[in-house]
């Protein structure tokens, strides 16, 4: 499932989100040069409850997946933040079991 349109991509930004039905959010996203990126999971109340990716990441497509091992995310909503080089993108995960 696609998140958000890609009309340019000089701009870093998630290509697209699902949710597993283990519980589990994964980010299909890319950068078009090595950035250092960063995705952040927030819950409702804007506190961060962890971070899915932290480093220079290198052109082309990743994936990400959070939580790693064998944590579960409860159902609900879910915010997160991709930082990108100088780009800030957000987006909103429902998670149903």
């Amino acid at each position: 499932m696609r998140c958000c349109p890609l009309p340019d991509q000089s701009e870093p930004e998630p290509e697209g989100l699902s949710q597993s039905r283990d519980g589990k959010i994964e980010v299909e996203w890319a950068v078009p040069a090595q950035t250092r990126t960063r995705i952040e999971v927030f819950d409702v109340a804007g506190r961060r409850l962890g971070t899915m990716t932290d480093g220079t990441a290198v052109p082309g497509s990743h994936r990400s997946t959070w939580p790693e091992g064998g944590g579960r995310l409860a159902n609900g909503i879910y915010f997160l933040r991709m930082d990108a080089g100088a780009q800030v993108r957000r987006a909103r995960v429902v998670v149903i079991k």
